[in-house]
């Protein structure tokens, strides 16, 4: 990513409708003004979005074009009901650009499944990702594609944000990311149809030319978020957060830095927060790996709780609620707190993350809320490859009271997904996908109500490599 002890950011977002929008000009002047007036920064990968996400290279030979296709056949299973599926998969690899686009297509004796293609966005969900890297120096990435995992700052306001919980209706966004000596530009948007989250972040380095090195890491950061979906004004948008952090080196540990931070965030007509921690991190140790230990503290207002622009906020959000899933027929009984329900209280996060470039991440993100209410999350990722096999597991929960309520049974305000490559004969590749998201179910209130889904698909076929 970025310098060893660099912090990535962000800032815009959308979603589908309203095509005429564009992101207003001034915001394109402003981010092309930093890149001809500020010099580019050597450096690791980026660390932002899916900037570092193993999952998304395509094959593991460098500095070299490889292209794959895919052609799978097998069964579907969507809530109760069986279907056929058949799946074709396309990879594209080069040094600085890299692509995969997938599509599906399920049938049974009641028909077609109608959310694969039943409106002109779902050309646009063909699209796992297309992103762009220059590898000589790192310092520019663009990635366009469903956003997986986004983390504004210290995620204060936007952690693990993404636009797939909700499968069916996932959006095709954007994610970018820039960084020179002194400034660091970020931003991504949930849709490139701009409707919907946007963010962004800031970040300076002042002291750049100080002889002290910890003086030349203090960073200063301003991040912003804003939820404009459904919105007939975007002056009012649906929900707007603001929030400012420092950070610097404390010290160094031979490749490793002690990094302690302190943030503030406010969301608009709503409650605000404060939180201190700090980060043991490196983002290149001995060139094969990066990783980061963090502990965190957290003070809560009312109306506010940390990470609120989350992985549930698709489904979670001021306009959309997720329902019980045994009073289906209740739309009344709901599960989690609202935001402007949320009482005060205390956060304690850990976080363990470690990253084999390309081949192997585990990461492991605990937030436990001090209070009343039931306002702890949970988030896990895993992931690695061989020649031969490769495996990925997301697992998401909230609503949690303490760290012993993870052995409990799943419950409603649960994400996961699974899945696995195998290379069972030469040309021939078992693949198995899982995922637990989430339907729409509309209501009579006007507001959005979603209820848990369930998918497995087992598929089976080529994989041809050019």
């Amino acid at each position: 990513m970025k310098q060893s002890v660099g912090t990535a950011s962000r800032v815009a977002t959308v979603r589908p409708g309203r095509w005429h929008r564009v992101i207003p000009v001034r915001w394109t002047l402003l981010a092309a003004t930093f890149l001809v007036t500020c010099g580019s920064a050597d450096g690791q990968p980026v660390r932002f979005g899916a900037a570092d996400d193993p999952s998304e290279k395509v094959d593991l030979r460098l500095w070299s074009d490889d292209n794959t296709v895919d052609v799978l056949a097998g069964f579907s299973l969507i809530g109760p009901t069986w279907r056929s599926a058949t799946s074709v998969t396309a990879g594209f690899s080069t040094p600085n650009l890299t692509a995969r686009l997938q599509s599906t297509f399920r049938t049974g004796l009641d028909g077609s499944y109608g959310p694969d293609f039943d409106e002109s966005y779902d050309v646009l969900r063909q699209i796992d990702f297309v992103r762009f890297k220059l590898q000589s120096r790192n310092a520019l990435y663009a990635r366009v594609g469903a956003i997986p995992r986004v983390r504004l700052g210290t995620g204060h306001l936007v952690n693990f944000f993404n636009s797939t919980v909700a499968w069916d209706e996932r959006t095709i966004g954007a994610e970018f990311s820039w960084q020179a000596r002194v400034v660091e530009l970020s931003a991504f948007t949930d849709n490139v149809v701009i409707d919907g989250v946007s963010g962004g972040r800031l970040a300076i380095r002042p002291l750049q030319w100080s002889d002290d090195a910890r003086a030349r890491t203090l960073t200063l950061g301003v991040n912003y978020v804003t939820d404009v979906s459904g919105s007939a004004d975007f002056r009012r948008p649906v929900l707007a957060g603001y929030n400012v952090d420092i950070s610097f080196v404390a010290a160094f540990v031979g490749e490793a830095a002690l990094r302690p931070f302190a943030s503030v965030a406010v969301i608009d007509g709503g409650g605000g927060g404060m939180g201190i921690g700090a980060d043991f991190m490196s983002d290149n140790f001995v060139d094969v790996a990066r990783f980061n230990l963090r502990l965190a503290l957290y003070y809560n207002s009312r109306g506010f709780r940390p990470g609120y622009v989350g992985s549930f906020y698709q489904v979670e959000n001021p306009k959309a609620r997720i329902r019980r899933s045994e009073d289906f027929e209740n739309p009344t009984q709901l599960v989690g707190i609202a935001l402007p329900d949320s009482e005060p209280g205390n956060d304690l996060e850990t976080e363990l993350r470690f990253l084999i470039f390309d081949r192997f991440e585990l990461w492991y993100n605990f937030r436990r809320h001090f209070g009343l209410q039931s306002l702890s999350e949970y988030h896990l990722r895993l992931f690695f490859r061989t020649d031969k096999l490769r495996a990925q597991f997301g697992q998401d929960r909230a609503g949690l009271r303490g760290f012993f309520t993870l052995f409990n049974d799943l419950g409603d305000q649960t994400a996961l997904v699974f899945q696995t490559d195998y290379n069972f004969r030469k040309k021939l590749w078992l693949v198995v996908r899982s995922r637990y998201t989430y339907q729409r179910r509309d209501a009579e209130d006007g507001m959005e109500r979603y209820l848990v889904q369930r998918r497995f698909e087992p598929l089976f076929g080529l994989r041809v490599r050019f």
